[in-house]
């Protein structure tokens, strides 16, 4: 089977839908290199809580993408402009000591790019939303 196509089977069988599945995985690649980035996007669509998500995946978590949602899709909101808990998201991040890099991925928006880059790194530093 080629590349393109293995990729193709594993994308159809939406794998990582379920965070147990993913765990699952990750385990049963017995390699200290399989990690999880985590999307709050995607879990807040599926319906998931950040706490939960973040406890079960904690020992394999590579990186974060943060954006933000209303539940019905996957839209890159900056933090607060949607419905996902980030006083949750940011209490389990430091309840885990989170070390590493989060990767703020947003849609296009009608803000200056100066302003939007001050927002985030208030965000960050504060363990608070954009807005």
């Amino acid at each position: 089977m080629r590349t393109s196509e293995r990729i193709k089977v594993i994308l159809d069988t939406d794998i990582g839908d379920d965070i147990d599945e993913l765990v699952n995985l990750v385990e049963a690649c017995e390699s200290d290199a399989a990690r999880v980035c985590f999307d709050t996007g995607h879990a807040h669509v599926m319906g998931f809580g950040m706490r939960e998500c973040l406890e079960k995946i904690g020992p394999f978590l590579a990186t974060i993408h943060m954006h933000d949602n209303d539940g019905s899709r996957d839209q890159h909101l900056p933090t607060g402009a949607g419905t996902i808990n980030w006083a949750e998201f940011f209490d389990t991040l430091r309840q885990m000591n989170w070390p590493h890099p989060i990767c703020v991925e947003l849609a296009p928006r009608e803000m200056p790019y100066a302003e939007f880059v001050r927002r985030a790194r208030h965000a960050l530093a504060e363990g608070t939303t954009m807005l």
